[in-house]
């Protein structure tokens, strides 16, 4: 793939813009690439367009604990909370596989949003997708235990195509629900035996 040709940018976000938008953003984009399991930095005032593999994005809790926000796989936008925003947050970007992304100046996105009608709609028809998406999960894990939350989690992976084939570690399914790892590891541990015995029963029957 040529990174500085727009014509081969076929994410879900990017292949939904106007060809002449599209020219307009590869222009102004900074790549930025990350092997699987490394970790960078992103900063409050950017704004990335995932174009390959997928990420974890997280922030530090008030009681110093990890917590990750979504998976974001390719087309996803992260950072627009950002924009005509007082707050700044930096968050820490945790690659799950082969990374790939266009980084651009939250101040460009703004003037985009000004300028192009199209841009504006294409963000907030990507951000109400993720909306949409991780509302229920968010309301069935709310008030959940650990044992129901890593459950609806499975749940939300297996019923999302664009989550297909994806294999997470344990850490990263802690990341993002915010539990204990060895938590998330004795939950599935104890998940495994249940099917297990299950399975046993069926077969005696």
């Amino acid at each position: 793939m040529k990174l500085d040709d727009w014509t081969t940018c076929n994410n879900s976000f990017c292949s939904g813009l106007p060809e002449e938008l599209r020219a307009e953003l590869c222009s102004k984009k900074r790549v930025t690439q990350a092997k699987k399991k490394k970790s960078f930095v992103l900063d409050a005032n950017q704004i990335i367009i995932v174009r390959a593999g997928v990420v974890i994005p997280s922030f530090s809790r008030e009681d110093g604990k990890e917590k990750g926000l979504s998976l974001k796989t390719p087309g996803s936008v992260f950072g627009i909370s950002q924009m005509y925003s007082d707050r700044e947050r930096i968050f820490n970007i945790y690659v799950v596989s082969n990374f790939e992304g266009c980084v651009f100046p939250v101040s460009y996105f703004e003037t985009l949003f000004e300028k192009h009608i199209e841009f504006a709609k294409s963000v907030f028809c990507k951000c109400s997708e993720n909306l949409t998406v991780h509302s229920d999960f968010a309301v069935e894990v709310a008030l959940s235990d650990s044992e129901n939350k890593v459950l609806a989690f499975l749940r939300m992976i297996d019923s999302n195509n664009a989550y297909s084939g994806l294999k997470l570690t344990h850490e990263e399914i802690s990341i993002l629900l915010g539990i204990n790892r060895v938590t998330v590891t004795k939950v599935l541990s104890d998940l495994k035996r249940k099917e297990l015995q299950q399975s046993k029963k069926k077969s005696a029957n």
